[in-house]
């Protein structure tokens, strides 16, 4: 299925690096998935000076790590500081479905595994969830980052393949170290 490592990444502020004891002498998976394919999206650093740095690639390097050299998943999407750009052309659009991702599976063999790493915050207008990605704009949710229910429609509706899908991040808008826009409240989403 091939490698594909994409991802321009900003210049990153240090970040602490971090390594838990599960991530400390890993087996190494004697089995191969050809048909397994690994999709890490790790997003932590933002050109908008209003969305704070989040601790999230240690995160994703754990991931990317267990699904490659453990579960020996072997096509991989590999994205840091994904924009809005590189998430269309991975997975692709309302009008196109047709998305790097869904040209690399093989229906009715292929095992995906998607982990999203990075924080999501309502749009404003219709208090759906999106993608936080690295030009996002705080005050225009919707149109500078990636709808997760568009995500899910593309995805889920595919059922010859099989897909888990794991997103660590919450749904309000808050991060750690603050919000990403002020008038959003945790208590707007409904899901």
């Amino acid at each position: 299925l091939g490698s594909w490592h994409t991802g321009m990444q900003p210049p990153t502020p240090p970040v602490k690096q971090f390594i838990s004891d599960v991530d400390q002498g890993l087996p190494r998976s004697r089995t191969s998935r050809p048909f397994g394919m690994a999709v890490v999206i790790g997003n932590q650093t933002y050109t908008n000076r209003d969305i704070p740095t989040v601790d999230c690639g240690n995160d994703a390097r754990s991931i990317h790590t267990y699904l490659t050299e453990i579960l020996g998943c072997q096509g991989e999407f590999f994205l840091t500081n994904a924009t809005k750009a590189q998430f269309e052309a991975h997975f692709g659009t309302a009008q196109d479905r047709s998305g790097k991702l869904s040209q690399a599976v093989i229906l009715s063999r292929s095992d995906v595994f998607v982990y999203y790493s990075g924080p999501r915050a309502p749009d404003l207008q219709n208090q759906r969830a999106c993608f936080v990605l690295a030009e996002t704009n705080p005050t225009l949710v919707r149109q500078t980052g990636y709808e997760l229910d568009l995500f899910y429609r593309i995805y889920l509706d595919t059922r010859q393949v099989s897909i888990i899908i794991v997103i660590d991040t919450c749904f309000s808008g808050s991060t750690h170290v603050g919000t990403l826009h002020q008038s959003a409240s945790p208590l707007l989403i409904s899901e």
